[in-house]
């Protein structure tokens, strides 16, 4: 691999994620307008500064790509998106006025990027010595952000291309290509304001209506966690998503019943989200067939391990015996407790969660088993900072957007194990902001805002390090007025776990692998590998009563640590269930040529079985309305690996020697070694805990 030697650059650049971050405590319509703006013509002065046969600012890297590779980074580009830190502003920031100029500038960043990154299907060459231009540009383009591998660079031909690109780079197109590229550039705009609107009718606060009576037979600890407002008699219940785990877990079941059909039917609106989903579904097809591709699901899932739905679907048929048999246990384990309770007839899934947590109560007093979210935080951090010796230190003073957001900066620890809380020390910075608030986005989610970047000044004899920082977005229930500390769910603990230490923690440890930029994504259909692994830590019985609340009585701590394995087989059955089901209704929504949300869900129905089935939490499935429609089986393909990494890691007791194996896989990334690594790190862990769960696919087992 060549050593690219940094050279002094033309100008410094300036990232507008870096003034919307400094500023989130005080982010205004006008700032967001100013950044984007300034964006757009960073991108653009990059992109017109190019000249054939000259190098960028780093000597062996054509000036070509170094502006591409720039103009994307200050677009803020991820996962073929553009403008990620306005999307955290429009998922999380208190003001509707402040989310919605977000939305906008991230829309014309990506109108931007659309109207310049051209795909060349759209160029015929052949037919004039213009179109022969216009196909050398957008190839070159191409060419040069598939260019992850620096030894390409090398290559006479590959500097042949972007050198005839480089005079063509910011010209506009014309003719069929334009009209080709105009008219996709159209229905992908479609897709994101229907994707949009799927996301904002997630996001509105559903309210369960609740008589004086019905409401006083909760619990008296559950009707202290609730947000609920009297009115003339009846109560007001604001249904966040962890307000209803917990109505789930604890409630009778009249309630459990319905707070299940209010959330997931959308308060009354859920037909119009089928509408959305049937919409989406259609705007994806029309897009493939635009890209040359039979289905939304052959478009997305080109380049990845499993790289074609047949190999999709064979992955699916081999794993859904297993799961469907594991299920139907879990259902007949459950059934009888629910029966004791009162239960009547079928098991309803609104059942399940509460016939776990009888379960849990028949095993240990689950109900002294209670965590929150400060105690549960600072626990899962001396986990991680022992294991990958870094040390977390507070920033929250410096990022936070709204009540209850807290951040961390992470520094390796020196070699006698005491930290130095210097930028030479600094790994990153993540920003957690867990709780619920009305105008927040549903669900969990981790945003890579930036990743390592290293800049040589003006003066060329300095250099500035751009750390690495994620943000991780989740809905628990917040603090009440008194400022006592909501109780967390299980899940909730597992939710924190996955986006904080998973995904943002891989985010903190990519390191640089050439000119100066981290590529940390893996491959699309391995990214939650890590994510996945992290939530079944708190799994752990030993771990998972390190992160409880103080004061659980020593026999309860004895029956909890006796059954706790068990019990956590019973959650990921009911866990992979819901990934199976996922995924069914992904290949039936988007590996078809004639989408059809009732058919979609009617084949899905069987699954369910003996649980009757009920479509409603698909309209809630956030992941199918963005980046994971057409490839959600990403995380049943996913878990298996993150399953047995994580029974090997509690195996070895979370040891530094562990950790450095698993922390180099994620320094290595996106790059082809860093798949191996992970492949490896799978392999090494089955084979010394003998804990395999679900076969790799063949290409990936030699890795």
């Amino acid at each position: 691999m060549p050593e690219l030697e940094p050279k002094t650059p033309e100008q410094q650049l300036v990232f507008p994620e870096d003034e919307v971050i400094a500023n989130f405590h005080n982010l205004s319509p006008e700032l967001l307008i100013t950044t984007g703006e300034a964006a757009r013509q960073q991108a653009q002065d990059l992109l017109a500064g190019v000249r054939p046969g000259e190098d960028g600012p780093v000597e062996g890297e054509p000036g070509v790509l170094y502006a591409l590779r720039k103009s994307s980074a200050v677009l803020g580009a991820e996962l073929g998106e553009v403008g990620i830190v306005y999307d955290l502003v429009s998922a999380t920031h208190p003001d509707r006025a402040v989310r919605d100029a977000a939305t906008a500038q991230q829309e014309k960043n990506q109108v931007f990027s659309d109207g310049t990154f051209v795909d060349p299907k759209f160029i015929d060459p052949t037919k004039d010595d213009e179109s022969k231009k216009q196909y050398d540009r957008a190839a070159a383009v191409h060419t040069a952000f598939a260019a992850i591998d620096p030894t390409i660079l090398t290559d006479p031909r590959v500097r042949q291309v972007y050198d005839q690109c480089a005079p063509l780079l910011m010209q506009p197109e014309q003719g069929e290509s334009q009209a080709a590229a105009e008219a996709l550039a159209g229905l992908r705009k479609d897709l994101r304001t229907a994707q949009t609107s799927f996301s904002n009718n997630n996001s509105k606060v559903t309210t369960l209506e609740m008589s004086a009576a019905d409401f006083g037979r909760l619990p008296a600890d559950l009707q202290s966690e609730l947000l609920a407002v009297e009115q003339d008699g009846s109560y007001a219940v604001q249904l966040s998503e962890a307000a209803l785990n917990a109505i789930l877990e604890r409630a009778p079941r009249d309630a459990r019943h319905d707070a299940w059909v209010k959330y997931y039917g959308l308060g009354g609106n859920g037909e119009a989200q089928d509408q959305l989903i049937q919409k989406m579904a259609d705007l994806r097809l029309s897009i493939a067939k635009a890209e040359g591709k039979n289905t939304w699901t052959e478009l997305q899932i080109e380049g990845l391990t499993l790289d074609a739905p047949a190999k999709v679907i064979e992955f699916y048929e081999g794993v859904k015996d297993e799961i469907v048999a594991d299920y139907g246990r879990l259902i007949a384990k459950i059934k009888p407790v629910l029966e004791a309770e009162g239960l009547e007839g079928p098991v309803e899934e609104w059942d399940i969660p509460r016939g776990l947590r009888l379960l849990a109560e028949q095993s240990y007093n689950a109900s002294k088993t209670t965590y929150s979210f400060d105690k549960v935080t600072s626990g899962l951090w001396n986990v991680y900072q022992g294991m990958f010796n870094v040390t977390a230190v507070d920033a929250t003073n410096q990022v936070a957007w709204a009540p209850g957001v807290h951040a961390y900066k992470i520094y390796n620890n020196q070699p006698d194990g005491t930290v130095n809380t210097t930028d030479q020390s600094a790994l990153a910075t993540i920003i957690c902001d867990p709780y619920s608030r009305e105008g927040k986005r549903n669900g969990g989610a981790t945003y890579g805002l930036r990743y390592w970047e290293q800049e040589t000044s003006l003066s060329s004899t300095q250099q500035s390090i751009r750390l690495p920082m994620a943000a991780t977005v989740t809905n628990f229930t917040a603090p009440g007025a008194d400022g006592k500390a909501a109780k967390m769910t299980t899940q909730e603990v597992k939710t924190h776990s996955h986006e904080t230490f998973g995904h943002g923690m891989n985010n903190a440890f990519a390191q640089p692998y050439w000119s100066g930029v981290a590529f940390d994504k893996l491959p699309f259909d391995i990214i939650e590998v890590w994510s996945q692994t992290f939530e079944y830590l708190p799994d752990d019985p030993k771990v998972a009563l390190m992160l409880a609340d103080e004061g659980i009585p020593d026999d309860v701590k004895r029956d909890f640590l006796q059954t706790q394995d068990t019990l956590r087989g019973d959650v990921r059955a009911f866990k992979r269930m819901r990934l199976l089901r996922g995924m069914a209704f992904d290949l039936a929504m988007h590996n078809s040529d004639k989408p059809n949300v009732t058919a979609a869900l009617q084949e899905v129905a069987p699954l369910s079985e003996p649980v009757s089935a009920d479509g409603h939490w698909i309209r809630k499935l956030p992941h199918l309305a963005n980046g994971y429609a057409g490839r959600y089986g990403t995380y049943l393909y996913d878990d298996g690996m993150a399953y047995d990494i994580a029974r090997w890691m509690q195996a070895n007791n979370y040891s530094q020697n562990v950790g450095q194996i698993i922390r180099e896989a994620m320094e290595l990334g996106g790059t082809e070694d860093g798949a191996r690594k992970l492949f490896a790190v799978v392999t090494r862990a089955r084979a010394t805990t003998s804990v395999g769960t679900i076969a790799m696919n063949d290409g990936t087992t030699s890795a």
